[in-house]
Formats: C-alpha cells, sequence, structure tokens
C-alpha cells in the first residue's frame, strides 16, 4: 500500500474529525438557541447544522470511496490496517477511536436538543389543552346562566 494513500486516509480522517467536532459545536448552538427560544437563531443554526452534517456525510462517502480505491478484501478501515505497517496502524486506531467518540457526543448533543424540543412541545401542548379546557368550562357555565336567567 503506498504512502500516499497512507496518508490521504489519515488525513481524511483527520477530515472527518473535525467536521463531527464543528457539529457537535453547532448542536449545541442550536439547543442553547432554542433553550432561550431565539427561534429565528434557532432556525437559522439548524440550517448550519444540517449543512455541517452533509459535508461530515460527504466526507464519510469520500473515505468508503476511498477504501474501495484500495481494492481490498473489504473495504473497511480494519482491513486497510492490516496492510500498513504498525505505526501507521496504530496512528489509524487512535483516530478511529477519536472518531468514534466524537460521533458519540454529537448523537448525546442531537439527542438531548431533541428531547429538550419534545418537552417543550409537550408543556405548550398541555398549557393549550388547560386554556382551551377553562375557556371552554367558562362558556359553558355563561351558558347556563343565560339559560337559567331566561
Amino acid at each position: 500500500m503506498g504512502k500516499k494513500m497512507q496518508e490521504k486516509l489519515i488525513q481524511s480522517l483527520e477530515t472527518l474529525i473535525a467536521q463531527t467536532e464543528e457539529a457537535c459545536r453547532q448542536a449545541k448552538s442550536v439547543g442553547s438557541a432554542q433553550a432561550e427560544e431565539a427561534w429565528e437563531t434557532g432556525a437559522a443554526k439548524q440550517a448550519e447544522l444540517d449543512d455541517q452534517l452533509e459535508k461530515t456525510k460527504q466526507g464519510y462517502e469520500e473515505l468508503v470511496e476511498l477504501l474501495k480505491a484500495m481494492e481490498l478484501e473489504k473495504p473497511t478501515l480494519s482491513e486497510a490496517q492490516k496492510q500498513f505497517s504498525q505505526a501507521v496502524s496504530d496512528e489509524i486506531t487512535v483516530l478511529k477511536n477519536a472518531l468514534f467518540a466524537k460521533e458519540q457526543t454529537l448523537k448525546e448533543i442531537v439527542l438531548t436538543v431533541q428531547t429538550n424540543n419534545e418537552m417543550k412541545l409537550a408543556f405548550a401542548e398541555k398549557i393549550i389543552d388547560m386554556l382551551t379546557d377553562f375557556h371552554e368550562t367558562a362558556n359553558n357555565e355563561q351558558s347556563i346562566m343565560i339559560n337559567e336567567t331566561f
């Protein structure tokens, strides 16, 4: 396996780590904007996050294409590592672990933001139901009083 291919693989992993870190930062900013109920800011931040996630997806697709170009038995990082020196393989392992950690962090942030949004929505729906019920009860009481008067 050529040195140039090894460098491309390592660079691809480093790029994915950076893209995932950026997605984490943007997901946190979406959560912060939504927590502050800055809906316009939150929508803009969400659009930025969506763009970053698309870039990250493209980064993964490029990594897969790179692995396929290596003509391995299976186009996986583990299979590629078998072709490299121990030092390069160890570096790839470190990068893979860092990428997995960043992915996990991103999943946790997105899940937290999603959970908070669902809780706010449920609370808003409950308030609307309470107000609607209160209004309906008041209308019924007024109707009864009017009927009793006439």
